[in-house]
């Protein structure tokens, strides 16, 4: 599923993302944990993608990296997704920032699958 994704839509760098809003597509970066604030001396991690350009990529809130993804935190990846360059229309989201939905596992840039 990647192969046929490669050579289509791939988001590397901010400037990927509008061109590409609500498609399907494949984003290459690392695999990070960033900080949430949810209030005043509140805050924990969620999960994104972070470009080469240090653009983060939101891919969840939750405090423990969903399944299949733990293992690639401060790797490079590349994972087939819908991108989008704010919130996804569809889900309420508090944070106004890049998102990517529907993904698949990752796999790791060095892995030629």
């Amino acid at each position: 599923r990647l192969g046929t994704l490669a050579n289509k839509f791939l988001v590397s760098e901010q400037a990927d993302l509008a061109p590409n809003e609500g498609q399907r597509v494949l984003v290459v970066g690392t695999v990070t944990r960033p900080e949430i604030q949810r209030g005043p001396g509140d805050p924990w991690k969620g999960t994104g993608i972070t470009l080469r350009d240090g653009t983060l990529i939101y891919v969840s809130y939750k405090p423990e990296p969903p399944e299949g993804w733990g293992e690639f935190v401060g790797k490079e990846v590349r994972v087939a997704g819908t991108v989008w360059a704010y919130a996804p229309p569809t889900q309420f989201q508090s944070l106004m920032a890049p998102h990517l939905t529907d993904w698949d596992t990752p796999v790791p840039v060095n892995d030629n699958s």
